[in-house]
């Protein structure tokens, strides 16, 4: 008997931190794309340029998406995400760099990432540094039996008031992290 395919809902918290793309012969305005299937948000428009090669984004961005859980390994499978970077018009692609949904849910701790871009002819070192940090809002998307009934036992009453205790503290923590991070 094939084991059922479980998804789990996960909150994406992405800090695009900045962009840098080094041998530009001129300036240009630039945006960077984050599409995720049929969800896109893009940033602010940032100037690069021959005296300018870095530009400091520092957009906060969230996405909820549910990712394949595998039960067998105990961690989230791959799940491809995109950030693509574009002229302020959106008429020129300088480059893409893919990162894996799943790797960052597999890690509860924030991390900070340095994205290469692939496809920018300018520059073969160009690339995006990012901060990511990915939560798990549920167990899995799977019907729930006996999830408002009364008639709990004292166990399962206890065990989900630690539930809901641990989602406070994981909030608190995260909270903590990102000023941490944002003081640095």
């Amino acid at each position: 008997m094939p084991l059922k395919q479980i998804k789990k809902k996960v909150s994406i918290d992405l800090n695009i931190r900045a962009l840098q793309i080094n041998n530009l012969q001129k300036e240009m305005d630039v945006l960077i794309l984050w599409k995720q299937r049929t969800k896109a948000i893009d940033t602010k428009v940032q100037r690069l340029g021959p005296d300018k090669p870095m530009a400091i984004f520092d957009e906060k961005f969230q996405m909820k998406t549910a990712i394949d859980w595998d039960n067998i390994r105990g961690k989230f499978a791959k799940k491809q995400s995109i950030l693509a970077v574009f002229t302020k018009d959106r008429s020129r692609l300088l480059g893409e760099a893919d990162f894996d949904l799943g790797k960052y849910a597999n890690d509860a701790t924030a991390q900070k990432d340095r994205l290469m871009l692939r496809n920018c002819d300018k520059d073969p070192e160009a690339f995006i540094e990012i901060y990511i940090k990915a939560k798990t809002l549920e167990e899995s998307t799977t019907p729930q039996r006996n999830r408002n009934s009364l008639a709990q036992s004292g166990r399962s009453a206890h065990y989900a008031t630690s539930l809901s205790l641990a989602a406070i503290e994981e909030k608190n923590s995260e909270f903590d992290q990102r000023e941490e991070y944002e003081n640095q």
